[in-house]
């Protein structure tokens, strides 16, 4: 069940994801062809842009990190066996859900102030920031949960294993 419903929150995620993307390239390119063609370019092209970039970003956060596709330098770590390597492992995974409950806090906190005060991008056009701010809390919440999902398994896989090679 819960595969199921973390392959649902990831698949609607990057669906949304994409689609946010898209969006930015049709408006990238009508405002050029607007503006080269016809002389108008789109009012507001520079804030939607902002906004659905961003919001791409927190969306696809939460699918890399349940599949572990971080860019990752693993200079000394490759070394380790044993229970070093397995302390290094919970090391990591502790430090990621720390930094994503603390993320997950701060960006809550922006939005609330961003709901509160109907806060919207200053330029030609009013976007408001809010949804953005929203999208970084629930990527950053979703990854916490990854993380203590990622713990068990390291402690299951740990108890499971006499020998840890």
């Amino acid at each position: 069940m819960i595969k199921t419903a973390a392959r649902l929150i990831e698949a609607t995620s990057l669906v949304v994801c994409g689609l946010l993307i898209a969006a930015t390239m049709i408006i990238g390119a009508l405002d050029v062809v607007l503006g080269l063609g016809f002389n108008h370019y789109i009012a507001g092209k520079v804030e939607l842009s902002e906004v659905m970039i961003a919001a791409a970003t927190f969306l696809a956060l939460p699918g890399v990190t349940w599949h572990a596709t971080h860019i990752r330098v693993d200079i000394v770590s490759r070394n380790f066996r044993g229970w070093f390597r397995v302390f290094g492992d919970v090391v990591v995974t502790v430090v990621a859900l720390a930094t994503c409950a603390f993320f997950s806090y701060t960006s809550w906190l922006a939005f609330e102030s961003s709901w509160a005060k109907t806060e919207t991008a200053q330029g030609l056009l009013p976007v408001p920031v809010y949804p953005v701010k929203f999208a970084a809390f629930a990527a950053f919440a979703i990854c916490g949960l990854i993380a203590i999902v990622q713990f068990l398994r390291l402690v299951v896989k740990h108890r499971s294993h006499k020998k840890i090679v």
